[in-house]
Order: C-alpha cells, then structure tokens, then sequence
C-alpha cells in the first residue's frame, strides 16, 4: 500500500529539510538559531537527554531477557541481590570508578525499581560483574 500524495510530498519536504541542515556548517547553524530567538543551551541540554534516554532503552533492551524460560517453558525472574546491597555495590562502583557518575531525573529518591534497573544496566556494561559479589 503506498503513502497518500500529502504524506508523500511531506515526507520529501523533511528529508529536503535534513539535507538542508546537514549541508550547513556549525558556524551557519548556530546563526541560523540564534537569529531565530531559540535558546542553543536549552536544545543541547534537550538533545543530550533525548540521547542519553535513547542509549539507556538500547542498554533495557539488550539486556531484556531479565526474565527468561527455562527448560519446562515457564518464566524464572532473574536473581538480583538485596536494594541494600546494590545500594552498597553501586556506592561501591562509584567509588572505583571516578569517572562514573550518576544524574538522578529532578534529584528525587530513586525507587527500587529504579535501583535495581541501574544495577541491571551495570551489570550489561561490565562495571558491575554478577559472579563477583553474593545475591
């Protein structure tokens, strides 16, 4: 089934758009902003969560099989060790690791949910080894 006419000719409006920009140099780019009254901290603070947020579902989905099927078919949820101790394992990590370090969204308390995908996403880029401290 092909696109309707208007959503072609949108398509190929914003494809011709991207070209445009890619074609522009930094310099070009940044004039163009700011004679546009847009604010450039704002949409790089913007792009760079939009990146970092886009990274971390990668990181989720690679390492979804959080859960998996063992022999007889059934799900067994993956062992994880206690909040307190991925609270003592991740102070850890930080603390051999200086050039690791976390941002908190709006500085609130981090559920256990939270804590336990950060470990999760640890353990998926090595700096945390599972095999290395007890469940």
């Amino acid at each position: 089934m092909s696109k309707p006419p208007i959503l072609a000719e949108m398509a190929s409006l914003r494809d011709a758009a991207v070209d445009d920009v890619m074609e522009m140099s930094d310099e070009e780019l940044h004039a163009l902003l700011q004679e546009n009254g847009e604010n450039l901290k704002a949409i790089a603070s913007s792009m760079k969560s939009e990146m970092r947020e886009a990274a971390a579902r990668v990181v989720r989905e690679q390492t979804k099989p959080a859960t998996s099927r063992n022999e007889s078919g059934s799900v067994s949820s993956v062992i994880r060790p206690s909040i307190d101790k991925i609270k003592r394992l991740v102070r850890d990590v930080c603390t051999r690791e200086p050039g690791l370090s976390l941002a908190f969204r709006e500085g609130k308390a981090q559920t256990d949910a939270d804590l336990q995908s950060l470990y999760d996403d640890l353990v998926a880029t090595g700096a945390l080894k599972p095999d290395d401290h007890e469940t």
